[in-house]
């Protein structure tokens, strides 16, 4: 009787395209801005960290968060771009030799470039590799409280992105 060991990949770096569709909470106010769609891309990789195929993955992407606030008759204006690095573990759950299906949990930061500060989230979501191609669904919870003219809101964005790995893929 002979064993078979599966070997799964040890890296995989890849380009990544989507959307992005951005709301706000907002403190001690009943303001409530409309959300606005906007692209999102960048680079990815996942390194295998364990004997199982768990991931540490990250990347850098640009990533734009605007809306529009209407308070009494005055009209405020978030036009926000980001430098955005999200950390998260993902655990590849193989269906076979050129697919799995990766939910992933962790943390996406960014460096606002507008107001030079730095913005967080708690990032939630599921990717799906088909050989190559990736596609992935998500929704970062925002942590960092924010303030324009005087009025402070966290960031929430749902995203979907498609992507293609050069490297790692079976």
């Amino acid at each position: 009787v002979s064993a078979q060991s599966v070997q799964y990949p040890s890296f995989h770096f890849g380009i990544r395209g989507g959307l992005t569709v951005n709301s706000a909470s907002f403190s001690g106010t009943n303001l409530s801005g409309d959300s606005k769609a906007f692209p999102y891309g960048g680079l990815a990789a996942d390194f295998k960290i364990a004997p199982i195929p768990l991931y540490l993955e990250t990347g850098v992407y640009y990533m734009k968060k605007g809306y529009t606030i209407e308070e009494n008759g005055h009209e405020l204006k978030v036009d926000d771009h980001y430098i955005h690095m999200p950390l998260l573990v993902s655990y590849h759950i193989y269906i076979n030799d050129n697919m799995a299906i990766q939910p992933f949990a962790g943390f996406a930061g960014g460096y606002v470039t507008k107001s030079s500060g730095f913005e967080g989230a708690v990032r939630l979501g599921c990717g799906i590799n088909f050989g190559r191609l990736y596609a992935n669904l998500g929704y970062d919870i925002g942590v960092t409280k924010n303030t324009a003219k005087g009025i402070k809101y966290s960031n929430n964005t749902f995203f979907a992105t498609i992507g293609f790995n050069f490297l790692g893929s079976r």
